[in-house]
């Protein structure tokens, strides 16, 4: 009897999918269920990805659809400096109610621009479809980036010991504005304006795949996007490298500890669960530090350490001496 994608999830359903794409897999330095992938042999360095969302989940109370529109692309570019590559361009296809007015395509529209255009890069186009509903209108961003040298992978083999760091400036606020949208009062976002701006216009670490060019090549093993949200990511690093990773300090932002704080939330519930921060982790060859951290004040680009990454048994996440929970919205079932 046939499963529903319901009962199996959405990371089962992935394992699927990519065992049918490993037979005939023709990018050599990105393997299949990384962050993106690249053209193919001899294209190494050009870096491809596309991302989808319902407009309806996207849309936060405080959002409008240039909001929604400028996220999908900051997306798309969020993958594509976590493998080193600069954005170059990016198309859209959108599936809109035909109830809806031609200006709030159009406004969707700009914000899609509006992000390309602060990534560095421009909006070619893309493709206009109908939606049954407003529940079901959906949109795709797909971007090409360039990178100058071999893109980071999300597997960091062939090391004992290596350090994980984590860009920052976003971390803990995502999970205060999911807290507020579900639980709380949506104007309540106003005493927050640092959220609200970074639930509404993000922007993707574009300065990352600059730190890795002025580095070593050997400093920077490994790099992963965080849009599931940081447990997520670290238990991807740590699963695809046969690593455990202890975290050891949380770089999180002064809002998300006053929110903890006042709302009697779990600091660390904002800041392992939330999603959608577009922060890189990556891990760094112990003898780089002083290096990485050095260059990164340079070119202006915030990072936190975060901890340790050891072969040392099953691959985990741990912090302060307990388990961190594996756990993320599953696209199938809800948080799984």
């Amino acid at each position: 009897m046939a499963k529903h994608l319901a009962a199996v999830g959405e990371e089962e359903a992935v394992k699927r999918i990519l065992g049918i794409l490993r037979a005939h897999w023709e990018c050599p330095t990105l393997g299949p269920g990384d962050d993106a992938s690249c053209a193919g042999p001899g294209w190494d360095r050009l870096v491809v990805k596309i991302d989808g969302y319902r407009v309806s989940s996207s849309m936060l109370p405080w959002n409008s659809l240039r909001d929604v529109g400028w996220k999908a692309v900051t997306a798309t570019a969020s993958d594509l400096a976590a493998k080193a590559a600069r954005p170059l361009v990016f198309l859209a296809s959108t599936g809109l109610s035909p109830e809806r007015g031609l200006e709030e395509l159009v406004e969707l529209v700009e914000g899609l621009q509006g992000s390309a255009i602060a990534h560095g890069a421009w909006l070619g186009g893309g493709d206009t479809n109908a939606a049954k509903s407003r529940g079901c209108e959906w949109i795709d961003v797909a971007g090409l980036g360039f990178a100058a040298r071999k893109p980071l992978p999300i597997t960091c083999g062939g090391w004992d010991r290596l350090l994980v760091y984590t860009t920052r400036g976003r971390i803990g606020l995502t999970g205060i504005a999911y807290h507020i949208a579900f639980h709380g009062d949506p104007e309540e976002i106003n005493e927050w304006p640092r959220v609200l701006v970074e639930t509404s216009r993000p922007i993707a670490r574009t300065r990352f795949p600059l730190l890795i060019e002025r580095l070593p090549e050997h400093c920077v093993r490994c790099a992963s996007d965080v849009s599931d949200g940081l447990a997520y990511t670290l238990y991807r690093l740590a699963e695809e490298s046969s690593m455990r990773i202890t975290v050891e300090e949380l770089p999180v932002e002064r809002e998300a500890e006053e929110y903890a704080g006042t709302r009697r939330v779990s600091l660390e519930s904002l800041v392992f669960y939330a999603g959608e921060e577009y922060e890189v982790v990556f891990a760094v060859e112990p003898s780089c530090r002083g290096l990485v951290e050095g260059e990164a004040e340079r070119i202006g680009l915030p990072i936190g350490f975060l901890g340790v990454a050891e072969k040392n048994g099953d691959p985990l996440v741990v912090y302060r001496g307990s388990r961190v929970e594996k756990k993320r919205w599953d696209q199938f079932r809800g948080w799984a």
